[in-house]
């Protein structure tokens, strides 16, 4: 049952005790429709709820609140087997608080999940649980993001997938580390006895796994795990080397005697590139050709894929890509000859033709890691762009930030009513989130956006691009508040102005992962008030336009200090014309606040945006409490706007 508190504001109080996946579930990968709510309001002594943040530069932390639950009877006790929700009094239970204001209408004030459920016993026989609730910025904080590539391959549903090296950086002595397929085995190159894995560096983006490096004494043999009968395959790698000694060098090597297939290095003039060789064994047969054309030995990670089909009706595929370029040199040879390999092979020498420079006669000497093969599967085109993009961190560049944000939440098996999401204004660079925590994968998207990204009162992922800014809550103000108000003015009990150093920033940097950055500052402004720094690292915007702009538009609204309210409170006990505004007001919000200190000289009027808002509510009383920005420091210029359009009040946005 709800409660009606004094002035006749209605507060309900209601916990997720079962979802309609059943009792004792959490709406994860599910929804926030699915949850069943069961009101305990009259157990209520008090409620305070808090979110959002006390000013514009500072993050938005996760929200929390705290309700003091009657618990003489011992209802909320997790110890009492006879109690109505004994079992259920577990930590991180849904709970909501929504407030119905005197002859409005219903609204949450706070959406989250519960942290604990402590007992509490005061002499002779008060008892009582202060339940704690955090919102679910505490669940995104400790979810950890997947290796997407991880995700995409293992979609793909490999034959065989030797990483060369596995996560935590252990290596087999013997055996070739694998996730799936045939044995493996490191042999020396030198006498046919087994050797042992040398680590090379990680050759993925944002991998922890390290790469195996061949140095020339030292080679893998597989157990052919491509079916002998395939008419079609695929395989792909990652390799890295700096060799530039004029040569051929043995890479990989397929050894079926009809569909057969290879790769190597070959380096002439210092460059080095690799070539594949697809066809049958056999002096009455073809081998087919293909050299990528891609310098490969600058010592930077490349990707290498091979596909292969033979079919009588639709032709052959003989397809190399590196770096998902599809190789478009073909050439061929004919004196095929009948050498006869036991084993695939890695860093091996091949030879399959009677002319010596068509043959790969030299160990390779670099680095491999990830060797995947499909067996009966052709990988297509737009498959190995995307393999490479992941493993390059490049996957998704260019899309924008809403779109990345579903893109970690669906990763996340976020719930799939749970995203508020404007239409972002930035672009951002590829997917590289691999072991980060997702809260700090999505305020990565924030700061690009130069947005708002905050927990919403019905429990959604809220992201606020930066140009919406510009046009409905946040162009008009949604209440006035004064301390002579009149008329539907609202009247605040406490306030708090500050005309400091905090918010003087005059040499502004932004910078991007790979280092790239760009400085922004105004000479006049250190003449006035020193050097003030601000910097923004890992700014995941994808061109230079952001990092220019985001700067300048930065450097403009803190260059020169200002009178600032930082928050102020109103209780709404003084009228229930004040419950309404109070109750629906949000963070980004614009509003008016008029002071006339000590009745001397003309009203001071500011307009501002919410940040933060905290609720404190008892039997008898209600406090609200808004933290506040000025809007110069949010408002880019809009032309023709009354508002937003003031020359030498708003500045220009980008």
């Amino acid at each position: 049952m709800t409660a009606t508190l004094e002035d006749g504001m209605v507060l309900t109080v209601e916990i997720g005790f079962a979802t309609t996946a059943g009792s004792g579930t959490v709406p994860i990968n599910s929804t926030l429709a699915s949850i069943t709510w069961t009101d305990v309001t009259s157990s209520v002594r008090d409620v305070s709820t808090s979110r959002g943040r006390s000013s514009e530069l500072d993050t938005y932390s996760a929200g929390s609140c705290q309700v003091i639950l009657d618990n003489r009877t011992r209802l909320f006790d997790p110890e009492n087997s006879a109690g109505t929700y004994y079992g259920k009094l577990t930590p991180l239970r849904p709970i909501r608080i929504r407030v119905t204001p005197a002859g409005g209408v219903i609204r949450s004030i706070f959406f989250g999940f519960i942290d604990q459920w402590p007992q509490a016993y005061s002499y002779p026989r008060d008892a009582t649980v202060t339940v704690t609730a955090t919102d679910a910025f505490k669940v995104l904080n400790q979810y950890k993001l997947p290796s997407y590539w991880y995700e995409t391959i293992t979609a793909a549903a490999p034959t065989a997938w030797y990483p060369l090296a596995d996560f935590n950086g252990s290596f087999y002595v013997f055996e070739v580390a694998k996730w799936s397929g045939t044995s493996a085995q490191w042999m020396s190159s030198t006498a046919n006895v087994s050797s042992s894995c040398t680590p090379g560096e990680a050759l993925l983006a944002a991998e922890p796994a390290t790469s195996s490096s061949f140095d020339g004494q030292k080679i893998v043999q597989i157990f052919d795990p491509i079916s002998s009968g395939a008419s079609s395959w695929s395989a792909e790698m990652w390799i890295q080397t700096t060799e530039s000694t004029t040569g051929n060098y043995g890479i990989w090597n397929h050894l079926n005697f009809i569909h057969g297939g290879t790769c190597g290095l070959v380096v002439a003039g210092g460059n080095a590139t690799v070539v594949a060789q697809f066809g049958h064994r056999g002096t009455s047969n073809t081998m087919t050709t293909k050299n990528a054309q891609v310098t490969v030995n600058d010592g930077k990670p490349h990707h290498v894929a091979l596909v292969y089909q033979s079919d009588a009706s639709f032709g052959n595929t003989f397809n190399l890509y590196v770096d998902g370029n599809l190789a478009t040199v073909s050439s061929g040879f004919t004196d095929v000859i009948e050498n006869d390999y036991s084993f695939m092979t890695l860093g091996y020498p091949i030879s399959k033709s009677a002319t010596a420079s068509n043959n790969f006669t030299n160990y390779f000497k670099g680095s491999i890691q990830h060797l995947i093969l499909y067996s009966g599967v052709m990988l297509t085109a737009a498959d190995v762009l995307a393999h490479y993009q992941i493993g390059a961190g490049t996957y998704l560049q260019g899309t924008r930030t809403d779109e990345r944000i579903t893109l970690l939440a669906n990763l996340a098996e976020w719930m799939t009513d749970g995203l508020d999401l404007g239409t972002g204004d930035t672009t951002v660079l590829g997917l590289n989130a691999t072991g980060k925590g997702l809260l700090d994968a999505l305020k990565e998207v924030e700061t690009a956006e130069q947005g708002r990204l905050f927990m919403s009162v019905d429990g959604k992922i809220k992201f606020v691009d930066r140009n919406a800014e510009g046009s409905g809550n946040f162009i008009t103000s949604q209440a006035t508040f004064s301390d002579n108000a009149t008329g539907a003015e609202i009247s605040y009990s406490d306030i708090t102005l500050t005309f400091d150093d905090r918010y003087i920033f005059n040499d502004i940097t932004f910078s991007q992962p790979d280092g790239t950055s760009y400085n922004n500052y105004d000479a006049t402004s250190q003449g006035k008030y020193f050097k003030q720094t601000f910097v923004v690292d890992n700014f995941i915007a994808d061109s230079g336009y952001f990092l220019v702009n985001a700067g300048l538009y930065k450097l403009a609204q803190y260059k020169d200090p200002q009178m600032r309210i930082d928050e102020l409170t109103v209780n709404t006990r003084r009228s229930t014309a004040y419950q309404s505004p109070c109750v629906t007001l949000d963070i980004g919000d614009r509003i008016t606040v008029n002071r006339t200190p000590q009745n001397v000289g003309s009203a001071i009027s500011k307009t501002l945006i919410i940040e933060g808002i905290k609720h404190r509510i008892t039997r008898d009383g209600w406090m609200v409490t808004f933290n506040t920005s000025p809007t110069l420091q949010n408002a880019p210029f809009v032309l023709d706007s009354a508002t937003l359009g003031v020359l030498g009040t708003n500045i220009l946005g980008y």
